[in-house]
């Protein structure tokens, strides 16, 4: 069995609880040191070198991460095992997902800086005029919920809405429904998940996921930038004086949109 099996079957066993996270890590480790002498550049750019043990959570990181340097029948492979992981969402290796919601005030300008990792961001068109939001949050059963709402940071006022959730162990995707007004700068940014951005006008757009799809659809903003790796980007109906589209492995699709000039397919 080639290593990326190995591995894959591996990371199943951790999503049927069959082994504990700590566990994979010693197991992936152990297969990462019998790959190195077969693919020295492959794995001294996945790799990290620290004085420490490598955790579970970077393992996976670095694994999407090397990704971009296998060859093409290792990304096709990769793809079908990730069917069955949906949205690429690493938190759902942990044993339960509990959500929260919040709502809060919208106002014309107020600028977007959201960040989570392990997990999906959705940006959708409210009912209301407010910004309601919903964390879904994969954690293991043994943790408090609302101890792990302490790590996420949350910023808002009448000029700004930040939230970061990178610092969730496990993983947390983040659902926003927004009202049509007139936004800001705006940043959407992932790791490891799919990002969707419904209609949306705003000063300045960056949406940002580091292995997973991404779509945009209805957008209108003087710069649109839309990064990815592993994963295809979809731009729908957007408009736009500036676009940045970029992703390492996958495809990118521009459909009527035609307010789009000044491409830079990178």
């Amino acid at each position: 069995m080639k290593s990326r099996d190995e591995i894959l079957m591996i990371l199943k066993m951790v999503q049927d609880g069959k082994i504990s996270n700590e566990d994979a890590a010693k197991l992936i480790e152990a297969i990462e040191g019998k790959q190195s002498t077969e693919n020295n550049n492959y794995e001294n750019r996945n790799r990290r070198k620290t004085g420490s043990k490598t955790s579970f959570e970077e393992k996976m990181e670095n694994m999407a991460e090397g990704l971009e340097n296998m060859v093409s029948d290792v990304v096709d492979t990769t793809t079908k095992a990730f069917r069955n992981f949906p949205e690429v969402n690493f938190g759902n290796w942990f044993n339960d997902v509990q959500k929260r919601h919040f709502s809060y005030k919208a106002t014309e300008g107020m600028a977007f800086d959201i960040t989570t990792k392990n997990g999906s961001v959705r940006v959708l068109p409210a009912d209301d005029d407010k910004i309601s939001t919903i964390f879904a949050i994969s954690v293991k059963k043994d943790m408090d919920i609302d101890r792990v709402m302490e790590s996420i940071t949350i910023e808002h006022n009448d000029k700004k809405l930040a939230i970061d959730a990178s610092g969730v162990e496990g993983g947390v995707s983040i659902e926003m429904r927004i009202p049509a007004i007139n936004y800001g700068n705006v940043q959407f940014k992932t790791k490891n998940g799919s990002l969707r951005c419904g209609p949306i006008e705003a000063a300045d757009l960056n949406l940002i996921t580091k292995n997973g799809s991404l779509k945009v659809e209805a957008a209108k903003t003087p710069t649109l930038k839309a990064i990815t790796k592993n994963g295809a980007i979809a731009c729908n109906s957007c408009e736009a004086s500036k676009v940045a589209l970029n992703t390492t492995n996958g495809s990118i699709g521009v459909y009527d949109s035609n307010q789009m000039h000044n491409y830079l397919l990178m």
